[in-house]
């Protein structure tokens, strides 16, 4: 029985990892060359966190996720790009007022967290799907986004599913032959 193995490389992770080593990739320039690295080194997806250039935090700007993915798209067509929504989804209480935001919070709508796979469209992207602890922060997702009917956001992400902005996501092997678009075979080297 062989084992087939996809490998995906996470280039900057999603906190302030910049800070910890001077290797992690800041700038769009420098995320996009670490993703034509990784692929040529084996990887057949990139897991993309952009970072403000200036400060090396993590970032949500639009600008920035498609300045990255033009430079990896301009030289590399096949590599599979899986941008992240998870800075949206960040909350830090505070420590006086644990109901009210701590700086660095960016806590925001299912919509605006989506705005970049919109615009972008890469192959996959993430979403935190229940709340998750991770250091000082907490990850959790708005009201909605879970299937709360009840909320003011359920709705948010209904236009696009209606007009075909999210794909089925299949689960048996068949589905998934049938859906497939391109089949990326890896083949170690030696």
């Amino acid at each position: 029985m062989s084992h087939k193995t996809v490998v995906t490389c996470a280039l900057t992770g999603g906190f302030d990892t910049a800070d910890k080593s001077p290797a992690v990739p800041v700038t769009p320039e420098q995320i996009a060359n670490s993703a034509l690295g990784a692929a040529d080194a084996g990887a057949a997806v990139v897991h993309i966190h952009v970072r403000d250039p200036k400060t090396g935090k993590a970032s949500m700007a639009q600008e920035l996720y498609e300045e990255t993915v033009e430079r990896i798209r301009a030289r590399n067509k096949a590599l599979i790009i899986n941008l992240t929504t998870g800075a949206g989804g960040r909350f830090i209480p505070g420590a006086e007022e644990p109901l009210k935001a701590a700086a660095g919070s960016t806590l925001t709508t299912p919509a605006i967290r989506m705005r970049h796979v919109e615009k972008i469209k890469p192959e996959i992207c993430t979403l935190d799907c229940g709340s998750l602890n991770f250091g000082p922060h907490v990850f959790i997702n708005t009201p909605g986004q879970s299937g709360d009917y009840t909320s003011s956001h359920y709705r948010d992400l209904f236009p696009l599913w209606a007009e075909g902005g999210y794909a089925p996501l299949p689960f048996s092997r068949e589905a998934v032959d049938r859906a497939a678009k391109r089949v990326i075979s890896l083949k170690p080297a030696g």
